[in-house]
């Protein structure tokens, strides 16, 4: 397994990058198993569209060794149809995002382990979660799948839902970098965008 590691230093902390195999992903859910054993584990996935978080969130659910029940909440997952197939309708957002609240709190109620697969671009999406499950006494880490510095031509392909090409730039050009309180709250990994 080869990983790339580099430092840097942000508001006086040492960040280790790492650029992670999807052995190593493997590894994370691993490891959040072994340190939550004793607890529940939440691990928020973080990218834009096409990073390919749901493929890294499969890799960490296939690693669970200690076969502990994992909800995976999404809010695509309100826009797929009994018959499997994905509908979105920007109209619904909204009502997406609740229902994959509502799935996360069910978790947390039920002291599962949770994964949330959404895209949590800006603090204010994550810190709902971060705080309930925080609150809750769960081991937390974050999955963020390192963006791009712009979009390479083509990049609209890669995500599994059709997102265009405007929305994905304006999910990159608001990306937020995590805040130093979060960075001392949980574990974080920086992945480069795999499964492609």
């Amino acid at each position: 397994m080869s990983i790339a590691t580099s430092q840097t230093v942000i508001r006086n902390h040492i960040v280790t990058f790492k650029h992670y195999s999807k052995d190593y992903l493997e590894k994370i859910g691993q490891e959040a198993a072994r340190y939550g054993y004793s607890q529940p584990t939440f691990i928020l996935m973080r990218g834009i569209s096409g990073a390919g978080k749901s493929c890294a969130a499969h890799s960490i659910l296939d690693a669970n060794p200690y076969e502990r029940e994992i909800l995976k909440a999404s809010a695509d997952d309100y826009f797929i149809g009994e018959d499997g197939e994905y509908r979105f309708d920007g109209r619904l957002i909204g009502e997406a995002h609740n229902s994959c609240m509502e799935a996360f709190e069910a978790g947390i109620s039920n002291g599962v382990d949770i994964i949330l697969d959404n895209t949590n671009v800006k603090q204010e999406h994550m810190l709902p979660y971060i705080v309930a499950a925080y609150d809750a006494g769960y081991y937390i880490q974050i999955v963020e799948l390192t963006p791009p510095l712009y979009l390479p031509e083509g990049f609209e392909d890669r995500n599994l839902h059709g997102t265009p090409r405007h929305a994905l730039e304006r999910q990159l050009y608001g990306w937020e970098r995590l805040d130093t309180f979060l960075l001392e709250m949980v574990s974080v990994y920086h992945v480069l965008p795999i499964c492609h």
